[in-house]
């Protein structure tokens, strides 16, 4: 490769890793566009160096290097994934992680010179954390599906609850009780249910906050 090539092979992945992180750094996520120029201009680099001692020295594999970079970048990930909510039982960041291990094998692509798969993949990748998230939403809201974590003072007012669902017409899908957190609370529940179109969301979380028997109440996902 000549110098050319290198530069352009490098500021190619340090753009497309960019344009992911700039996305994720819109969103409001540790991982952004400095982490993930990083790390696709350095798994570029690796690339590189493995294909560079391969041709020179023929003493090496040449894709030995990539597939340590596909594996180890898994740490960077894992600390983008967070255990959220106050009571920890919500789980954030898989897409970040997800984008971020992305980014390293598209980086690969630009090390290798396989510029038109790195560039159409950065752009499909763009479209699905930029776009596809707004038709979940759309579909999440059309099928009117809300969870609620509750904990309540006693169990037996788990029956009042659940009376007062059914009171307007919301379809109770699935119920798991679980230990409660707060001290004062008897019982903690997660709540599956379906809402009649009639109803919104703010709504139904104020009349239950009001509940005298709700102690506190989170929606999650």
């Amino acid at each position: 490769m000549n110098q050319f090539e290198i530069l352009f092979k490098l500021f190619l992945s340090l753009l497309l890793g960019g344009l992911l992180g700039f996305e994720r750094t819109h969103a409001g996520r540790a991982a952004g566009l400095r982490t993930y120029a990083i790390v696709c201009s350095a798994s570029a680099l690796i690339m590189m160096t493995n294909l560079y001692i391969f041709s020179s020295l023929n003493a090496s594999d040449p894709v030995r290097l990539g597939a340590q970079v596909i594996s180890g970048i898994g740490f960077l990930g894992a600390g983008s994934i967070l255990v959220t909510g106050r009571h920890k039982h919500q789980i954030k960041g898989l897409t970040t992680a997800a984008a971020l291990w992305a980014s390293g094998a598209i980086g690969l692509a630009c090390g290798c010179g396989y510029y038109f798969a790195a560039i159409v993949t950065t752009l499909l990748i763009f479209f699905s954390m930029h776009f596809l998230k707004y038709i979940e939403q759309r579909l999440f809201i059309k099928e009117r599906t809300i969870v609620f974590y509750m904990e309540l003072d006693l169990l037996t007012s788990m029956t009042l609850v659940t009376e007062f669902f059914h009171h307007r017409s919301i379809i109770i899908e699935d119920i798991r009780i679980s230990r409660p957190f707060l001290d004062e609370a008897g019982t903690a529940i997660t709540y599956v249910l379906n809402l009649p179109q009639n109803l919104k969301r703010a709504d139904l979380i104020q009349e239950l906050a009001k509940n005298e028997h709700v102690i506190y109440i989170e929606e999650t996902t």
